[in-house]
């Protein structure tokens, strides 16, 4: 065999040689995983430290929804959701993106609710720490405001049942007025006071006696007539099965009817009483 062919030959070999080495497939670059990922968290209370630890008003909902870092998070307000990056190690979390107030979702003009929505945004954007067990997550900044949640299963109980409470506003009289021609709001207090009771609701005997403490403060004002004649009219026209903006009862949604109020009812009227 001649040289050329021996030449031709030894070529060809290198060539297939170093083409099935520059075709081995290498393994790509997983990008760094995080444990947060792939989560999801609901906010149960939040405060300074653990002793002064409030409970998320019962009415609104925040939750964290941690995927893939490429993916980011989303928070979630009652109806509204944020996205953002976000950074972790064994112990610090930060957000890239601030989380800011939406107006799609309004929230109610209480300031318990505002103090609370106010409190949770600075935590998150200010989110310095976290510590972390199977279910429990706490997110921390550096002046120690923490937000304490919980872990979000397939098999956590879900509670859509809950009926939301409006926050208290009062017409006054109503229909009615609120005084005399010369004192226009003689009596109006005592209408406040009853609506209070109206916008909370309850059984019919709360009903029957917020009633009667409205005759008698009109009738301590120095008109037991108008307190007559008021009282016959929150008997029959005052009735929860009515559609009324000033039914008993008018601050849950229609119809409420009587009935004793549950724990959670009764946690609402607290929280919306200030």
């Amino acid at each position: 065999m001649s040289n050329k062919y021996i030449n031709l030959l030894a070529t060809s070999s290198l060539f297939l040689f170093l083409s099935a080495c520059g075709s081995e497939k290498k393994d790509p670059i997983s990008p760094p995983t995080s444990v947060l990922e792939n989560t999801l968290w609901s906010l149960q209370s939040y405060g300074y430290k653990s002793s002064e630890k409030k409970n998320v008003l019962i009415s609104t909902s925040y939750t964290l929804n941690f995927k893939q870092k490429s993916s980011g998070v989303s928070v979630k307000n009652n109806c509204e959701y944020t996205t953002s990056a976000y950074r972790n190690d064994s112990s610090l979390l930060t957000f890239t993106k601030g989380f800011k107030d939406s107006k799609s979702c309004a929230l109610s003009p209480s300031p318990v609710y505002q103090t609370q929505h106010t409190f949770i945004l600075d935590v998150l954007n200010k989110s310095a720490k976290y510590t972390l067990d199977d279910t429990k997550l706490i997110v921390s900044t550096n002046e120690d405001k923490n937000l304490y949640f919980s872990k979000v299963t397939n098999s956590t109980p879900q509670n859509n049942d809950i009926q939301e409470l409006k926050a208290f506003q009062s017409d006054g009289c109503s229909s009615f007025p609120d005084g005399t021609l010369f004192q226009q709001n003689l009596w109006l207090g005592c209408c406040q006071t009853h609506d209070y009771e109206y916008w909370k609701g309850g059984t019919s005997v709360q009903k029957e006696q917020s009633d009667k403490e409205l005759e008698t403060c009109v009738s301590k004002v120095g008109e037991p007539t108008i307190a007559a004649l008021m009282l016959a009219g929150v008997t029959v026209g005052g009735s929860p099965y009515f559609p009324t903006p000033y039914r008993w009862g008018y601050g849950w949604p229609y119809p409420k009817g009587y009935g004793e109020l549950t724990k959670i009812e009764l946690q609402q009227i607290e929280e919306l009483s200030y």
